[in-house]
């Protein structure tokens, strides 16, 4: 019998970080999930270390005490947990491995402050090496991971969890509050964003099926992103994804009063959405169904759940229903439906401003879906890790694949796109790069202001050799007279405070 083996899992979202820790081979009785090799045998409500007003996710963290506060709870839970089973022993300790695996609140971290997405990889890092007495440890287990790969592992989780015997398959769509995944699979693994994922699962190895699943991501995509693009299309103050006369304050302070006109409010959603190159959904014979997750759900959740909708959410698709719920409230006004909002869970304006805007974008995603699409609130994309790392050794797709599947890549300052997009980034610095040490360590680099400063200086310096040339040339004495002297001073002074000007903004 196979050595019993432990996953510590760190799912380091966008809100906070969840521990989950899996057993592999599985025991214990056969839920259609066993079929993956693991079964969980723990997981933690999340760790949120509210750090100022930023949230619970490690992103926050500002020092390496901030990290450790946020990690420390989680990896002594863990230990406590697996002591008494045999696991994080330090007598064997390579019988339990831990990944950290960041998800989209990193990302953006590292596409606006690399510096900071540097220190706090490095700290969390830093901090788990400190219990390596108990864990099976490598640096690149602390990684970012690409959106791709959400999809990915949500995917894998679906399908190999509970395979359809006649090679039958789901596809996924997911939109968090950071970004949109999609995962289905395909023919061949031509396409970029196809990837070859084995059948390594005990249940369906003697299959040896090898399938290719298109896996993409769009972090830009999330409803908070989304929902601040869309408030850039808005001509004045009015918003017509809004019923009449409800006011909202966007994150940028402005405040919107709703103009109900769903008609209106589904064209401008429209052209934000077509901006993003979501493709279509596809109609390949072996997806025989779609699900769709988070704000799917919330969305789809939210008018079921009014008088008369006329569909249950937890059911298939319906819709003609749910359009028709849709364009029962986001024509009212606000007066005539406050009230009943304000009886959800969810009523405050971040989250009521977004309903008639996502209602649109779901209509315009699944007009044409070939396939019966279920709402689902979440499927857990750490099963599908989990049981590719149980499997395969390490976090890959296959068994023999060489390397763990990619990092995400950081932009480096001078490479970013004027948006921070990993798609502007050269050639030289593919968005699909081989896996690299998620501690990286850049040599420092000298600062802008510095640059600027020796240029100005070798200018002022020129300018005053060419004066000492002319002189000598008209025969003058070689020093420059006291008006040519007071005004070098007045040079000098002036470089000095450019260069302090200079170094205060670049430094800023």
């Amino acid at each position: 019998m196979a050595p019993t083996r432990y996953i510590v899992l760190i799912d380091a979202g966008s809100t906070g970080s969840r521990l989950s820790i899996f057993r592999s081979p599985y025991i214990g009785a056969e839920p259609p999930w066993a079929r993956l090799g693991i079964n969980q045998i723990f997981e933690d409500a999340k760790s949120r270390h509210e750090i100022g007003t930023c949230g619970g996710g490690i992103h926050c963290a500002i020092t390496g005490q901030d990290v450790k506060a946020h990690l420390g709870p989680i990896l002594d839970a863990a230990v406590n947990h697996l002591r008494p089973l045999g696991g994080a022993d330090a007598s064997t300790p390579d019988n339990t491995v831990i990944y950290l695996l960041a998800t989209a609140g990193m990302r953006n971290l590292g596409r606006e402050h690399v510096a900071r997405y540097d220190y706090v990889l490095h700290h969390a890092g830093e901090f788990i090496r400190s219990y390596s007495l108990y864990f099976r440890f490598h640096t690149t287990n602390i990684r970012t991971i690409p959106g791709q790969q959400e999809g990915l592992f949500v995917w894998t989780y679906l399908n190999y969890g509970r395979p359809d015997d006649q090679g039958n398959t789901t596809a996924v769509l997911e939109m968090g509050g950071a970004s949109h995944q999609f995962a289905y699979a395909v023919q061949d693994n031509l396409d970029p964003h196809a990837l070859s994922v084995c059948t390594n699962i005990p249940a369906i190895r003697s299959q040896n099926r090898k399938e290719n699943v298109y896996a993409r991501s769009w972090d830009e995509f999330g409803v908070d992103a989304y929902n601040n693009l869309f408030v850039k299309q808005l001509v004045g103050y009015e918003n017509p994804c809004l019923p009449t006369g409800q006011k909202v304050k966007a994150k940028n302070g402005v405040e919107h009063t709703g103009k109900a006109d769903f008609k209106l409010c589904h064209e401008i959603a429209t052209n934000v959405y077509e901006g993003f190159e979501f493709p279509a959904l596809p109609n390949s014979p072996n997806i025989t169904s779609f699900e769709a997750l988070s704000n799917y759900w919330h969305t789809y959740e939210f008018f079921s759940q009014r008088h008369g909708a006329g569909y249950i959410a937890s059911n298939p698709y319906n819709a003609a229903a749910f359009n028709a719920a849709v364009l029962g409230y986001c024509n009212e006004s606000w007066d005539n439906v406050k009230e009943w909002v304000g009886t959800l869970p969810y009523a405050s304006d971040e989250y009521t401003q977004r309903h008639c805007l996502l209602a649109a974008t779901l209509l315009h995603i699944l007009k044409d879906a070939p396939k019966p699409v279920s709402m689902r609130k979440s499927e857990p994309w750490t099963w599908g890790a989990a049981a590719l790392i149980a499997n395969n050794r390490g976090l890959k797709l296959c068994h023999d694949d060489e390397q763990e599947l990619p990092l995400f890549l950081a932009p480096q300052p001078w490479h970013a796109g004027k948006n921070g997009s990993l798609a502007e980034i050269p050639p030289t610095f593919p968005p699909h790069a081989f896996v690299q040490p998620a501690l990286i360590i850049r040599t420092p680099s000298i600062p802008l202001w510095a640059y600027l400063s020796f240029a100005a200086a070798l200018m002022l310096i020129g300018r005053l050799v060419v004066q000492r040339y002319h002189a000598k040339a008209l025969g003058k004495i070689c020093l420059p007279d006291m008006e040519s002297a007071s005004g070098a001073k007045g040079d000098m002074k002036d470089l000095a405070g450019t260069v302090q000007g200079l170094e205060g903004f670049y430094k800023d």
